[in-house]
């Protein structure tokens, strides 16, 4: 084999062997630690008017409230992380956590609303019958199929007991109340117009 046919056979390996072979290069990123900072400002802006002949000239008054300053988190968080297996052990770990802390602290605010309310009441009618007319209120609101308005929506989160621990006249009053049990004879002791809610009640509800 002469020099020519030599280097023209190099030549051709040389040429397969790269077709043959491809070449990858992932791409690179560069992050950059506490490199950047979220917040909120919010505040008025007033112009002040001036007899100033250029019209190009002005002055304002600014007010700035800065709520709030957070860093940005470096590290990147897909949705498909959620799903890990460690991910998905953190998370069920903290609902059980969760779960376990509601059910040894159990709510009370409720039962202190309903407390206050009673009390308010006692007040303005000079009796004692304040849990009676809270809950022929709870009684009437469970009869309203439909609550329409942004008021009506709030009195009924109010007048509609949860889960929490409170005395069972409160449900009691929700479930004679959706039977169609007649409210105002079966709390008595609190006629209409003798409640300062009543009005309340039957105007917004």
């Amino acid at each position: 084999m002469n020099k020519t046919n030599w280097a023209f056979a190099k030549l051709q390996i040389g040429t397969n062997f790269t077709r043959t072979t491809s070449h990858h290069q992932k791409k690179r990123s560069l992050i950059f630690e506490n490199g950047g900072i979220i917040k909120l400002v919010i505040g008025p802006i007033i112009s002040v008017p001036l007899e100033d002949p250029n019209n190009w000239r002005s002055l304002i008054c600014l007010y700035n409230f800065h709520i709030g300053e957070y860093i940005i988190p470096t590290k990147p968080t897909y949705p498909w992380d959620k799903w890990s297996d460690n991910e998905s052990k953190s998370f069920k770990k903290s609902k059980l956590y969760r779960k376990a802390v509601d059910a040894e602290e159990p709510d009370g605010s409720r039962e202190f609303f309903y407390t206050a309310l009673e009390y308010f009441i006692n007040l303005h009618t000079n009796k004692r019958h304040g849990r009676e007319c809270l809950l022929r209120l709870i009684c009437e609101n469970s009869q309203i199929k439909y609550h329409i308005g942004l008021f009506s929506e709030i009195l009924n989160v109010i007048l509609t007991p949860g889960k929490e621990n409170l005395n069972k006249s409160y449900r009691q009053a929700v479930e004679f109340g959706q039977l169609g049990v007649d409210c105002v004879k079966y709390y008595a002791k609190c006629p209409p117009g003798d409640n300062f809610l009543d009005h309340l009640i039957h105007d917004y509800v």
